[in-house]
């Protein structure tokens, strides 16, 4: 978060035409992020964190829309493929739960790396 306000500012100091607008535009997207995923945290009864919240809302924030739903598809599918093979292989049933964030992060270098952001 501190990062994106010291780019921020950067990009005031050396007159960026639309720093305005994005800066305005990533706080609206961040807010609507934290407040649609506070949502669907609340409505899976914490089986989405608000670690997860928090975290997606910064990377919103950081990197922009675009980046954080492919970030979020991306990890959606190494969750799926880790979940998968976790369960073939008997070292989880259905019944447990696994932690988000490691798969965001995947998802979020798996987007740069594809060249989505």
């Amino acid at each position: 978060f501190i990062f994106r306000i010291v780019i921020f500012i950067m990009e005031l100091i050396t007159g960026r035409p639309d720093t305005l607008w994005i800066g305005l535009w990533s706080v609206v997207y961040a807010l609507g992020a934290f407040v649609v995923l506070f949502l669907m945290s609340r409505l899976t009864k914490g089986g989405f964190g608000m670690g997860d919240v928090k975290l997606l809302s910064v990377l919103v924030f950081l990197a922009g829309l675009t980046a954080a739903l492919g970030t979020l598809v991306f990890a959606l599918i190494w969750c799926v493929v880790v979940s998968v093979v976790l369960l073939i292989t008997k070292k989880m049933g259905l019944k447990d739960a696994i932690p988000f964030g490691p798969f965001l992060w995947l998802g979020f270098i798996t987007t740069i790396l594809g060249g989505i952001y």
